[in-house]
């Protein structure tokens, strides 16, 4: 296994706990702060979300989600402008409570973190962040590219 060589992307923020009833499942969520749209952190928090979740092959699907350690868990990546996040959530197993999700997903980002990472699952989510690029120039997302840079100031080639 292989650390990845780029800084740590996410930030602590000062946590806050908010509770919401509803008719809908218990679920966890929660995100880490990162650089905005003009550093280098968008991509490394795209690529750790990736790394992360993919629905398939990510850490979170192979440890938790398919040897049904949780009902599900996941992470994406969000980047505006001037900051962004790299946020996770989970459900609970029936016998679970929320507070026994935050440590189970804490401990596979930690695997990341230590660089206790398979180099074929680097390699994956490399590749799988290419192939969401890709299949973002298609059809009409491409005007939503060339929208989304002129309002964020970017290069839209480099998009």
């Amino acid at each position: 296994s292989s650390g990845i060589n780029a800084e740590w992307p996410l930030r602590p923020c000062k946590p806050f706990l908010e509770e919401v009833k509803g008719p809908q499942p218990a679920m966890l969520f929660f995100a880490y702060r990162t650089g905005g749209l003009h550093t280098k952190d968008r991509l490394l928090g795209e690529m750790f979300a990736t790394l992360m979740s993919n629905g398939q092959a990510g850490i979170l699907d192979l440890n938790l989600n398919k040897k049904q350690k949780v009902l599900t868990s996941g992470a994406d990546s969000f980047t505006m402008k001037d900051y962004g996040m790299v946020y996770f959530y989970g459900m609970p197993l029936q016998n679970q409570t929320l507070e026994d999700l935050f440590p189970l997903i804490e401990s596979q980002i930690a695997q990341i973190k230590q660089g206790k990472i398979e180099d074929k699952l680097i390699e994956g989510a490399k590749n799988q962040v290419i192939i969401n690029l890709q299949k973002a120039t298609q059809g009409n997302t491409r005007a939503r590219i060339f929208y989304n840079s002129f309002i964020n100031e970017l290069d839209w080639a480099g998009e």
